[in-house]
């Protein structure tokens, strides 16, 4: 999972972190496993469609760090669904406004032809998948609404610096304050990360006083939104939150980075999981497979032959 790579991009290595440490002073890399660490962590992990939260204790003796220290949810919602949100809270009355007092202007041909009145919108910040389908075809398949995804998404950006900005669809603008897309947006959002939270917290045992960790990283967790929520939540933590912006904005991203460190915390690994992968196993059953009906026992027995772990 990318929230657990995540932490380990902060770890050193178990045996000999001096050696890390001398190595990024030599090739002037940016400084990831220096983090002494232990007790409660929090990692949130937002890209484009997916959403995870982990909660680990970190022991003292990293050595003993082991895929079961993590408690782990994920949601499909990210990046995607606010730009959906973006364009269905706060773009699509005025355009369908625009396109009902204007019906034979050709700019808006393809506003009447989007038709968002007639789907069922999902509500903000919730995965809602057969909703969220329906609305991405919709958009997708109107040059209006290719148009006011790619709005929504400058959008995200310009309005960390500005309290309004004006946006243009079509030939019509207008304008959307900050204070409308946190409420309408990034705050069901941010309510929807904090329920993932809470329950991990529950599963843990861990109070959110207790937590002296948190790690945020992916474009959609590095809203400034997202950090006042966490500083307000978290109160006793150290928090890093990637902001992709400066000197290393370009460089590897933070899941490589603890991606890189896995072999050096070979029990985080879920072995019985990641140990095949799934096309792997796909072409071993085509293998072995004869003509005629197997029973299970067969199969597997057949696999075992190979070698397979069943």
């Amino acid at each position: 999972e990318e929230s657990s790579a995540a932490l380990l991009s902060v770890l050193p290595l178990p045996t000999s972190p001096e050696a890390i440490g001398e190595a990024q002073s030599e090739n002037q890399q940016p400084v990831l496993y220096n983090c002494s660490w232990t007790g409660g962590t929090v990692v949130i992990s937002a890209g484009a469609t997916l959403t995870e939260a982990a909660i680990a204790s970190l022991p003292a003796d990293l050595d003993q760090l082991s895929y079961s220290d993590f408690a782990l949810r994920s949601y499909t919602y990210a990046g995607d669904g606010l730009d959906q949100d973006i364009v269905c809270q706060l773009m699509n009355v005025p355009l369908l406004a625009d396109a009902e007092v204007a019906p034979d202007v050709s700019v808006y041909d393809g506003c009447a032809t989007l038709g968002l009145s007639k789907l069922t919108l999902p509500q903000p910040g919730e995965a809602d998948r057969v909703n969220r389908h329906r609305l991405r075809q919709r958009l997708n398949d109107s040059p209006l609404g290719r148009e006011a995804l790619a709005a929504a998404r400058e959008l995200k950006v310009a309005l960390q610096e500005s309290n309004e900005v004006d946006v243009a669809v079509g030939d019509r603008t207008f304008t959307i304050s900050r204070k409308d897309l946190e409420t309408k947006v990034f705050l069901p959002y941010i309510q929807r990360i904090n329920r993932q939270i809470n329950a991990l917290l529950s599963q843990t045992n861990l109070s959110a006083q207790g937590i002296k960790q948190v790690v945020c990283t992916g474009g959609s967790a590095a809203l400034a939104t997202i950090a006042k929520w966490l500083r307000q939540r978290f109160p006793n933590a150290t928090i890093i939150q990637d902001t992709y912006s400066g000197e290393y904005s370009n460089s590897c991203s933070r899941v490589a980075y603890g991606l890189a460190n896995l072999c050096h915390y070979p029990k985080v690994l879920d072995t019985d999981r990641h140990q095949y992968n799934d096309y792997f196993l796909l072409l071993e059953l085509l293998r072995v497979l004869p003509d005629q009906p197997l029973p299970a026992r067969g199969i597997l027995h057949l696999l075992e032959q190979r070698g397979i772990n069943t």
